[in-house]
């Protein structure tokens, strides 16, 4: 239950990384410091996803899902990115949310 949990963090978590990247881009800031607060937690969160899977699971599985999320993450691309980009709050929020929950339930 942990292993489809982690990668389904992992993939949420590159997907925000990736529109996060876009938005950086193509020169648009937001001027909202919650969304900014969201974005810097959620962030953080992706990267302990990375620690947790080295520590609680075989690592080169971990390697193989850190691989494997960053390539489909590059799906979002300009043709894609209107629809990723309404998705990305709540990519953000179920980031930070399941993070806490492989963290403290695991």
């Amino acid at each position: 239950m942990e292993n489809y949990l982690y990668i389904i963090l992992m993939l949420l978590g590159a997907f925000a990384i990736r529109i996060e990247m876009l938005l950086s881009r193509s020169g648009i800031e937001n001027d909202n410091i919650l969304t900014n607060i969201v974005s810097g937690i959620s962030t953080i969160s992706f990267y302990s996803l990375i620690v947790y899977g080295f520590i609680y699971l075989i690592w080169w599985h971990t390697i193989i899902i850190i691989i494997t999320t960053s390539f489909i993450g590059l799906i979002i691309n300009n043709q894609t990115f209107s629809l990723f980009f309404t998705l990305l709050k709540l990519f953000q929020t179920l980031v930070i949310v399941g993070t806490l929950i492989l963290w403290f339930n695991y």
